[in-house]
């Protein structure tokens, strides 16, 4: 099943981003498999749950919106289909794509003050 839906994201300001709060391995895990990526829902009704991600772009409409095209690789039998069309499914995501872009801003953010750092 492919589907694409948009998710407003919400951004906040560098010194808003704790990696402390992150959903990482305890909400959900990284999911890789050859070229493809994607995440596995480890707690809650949809544990067990592997979602990839098939593309996910920033949509220029003047809000925070992010749109993500996916792809349900495997489900438990007590998540049905329409589980995963429900608006649950799609803010247990959206809060999982907006973690994993609070990570990579955190990342990104630490890496470009070690650089500073060593550039003094």
């Amino acid at each position: 099943m492919n589907r694409k839906v948009n998710h407003e994201v919400t951004f906040m300001e560098d010194s808003e981003i704790c990696p402390t709060n992150s959903y990482r391995n305890t909400l959900f895990k990284p999911w890789f498999d050859d070229n493809n990526w994607g995440v596995e829902i480890i707690d809650g009704f949809y544990s067990g749950t592997v979602v990839q991600f098939k593309e996910m772009e920033f949509v220029d409409n003047g809000d925070s919106n992010v749109s993500l095209d996916y792809h349900i690789i495997y489900r438990p039998s007590i998540v049905s289909e329409d589980d995963t069309k429900s608006g649950e499914f799609s803010s247990l995501l959206s809060l999982i794509i907006e973690d994993i872009i609070r990570e990579a801003m955190e990342s990104n953010e630490t890496r470009n003050y070690n650089s500073e750092e060593s550039g003094s």
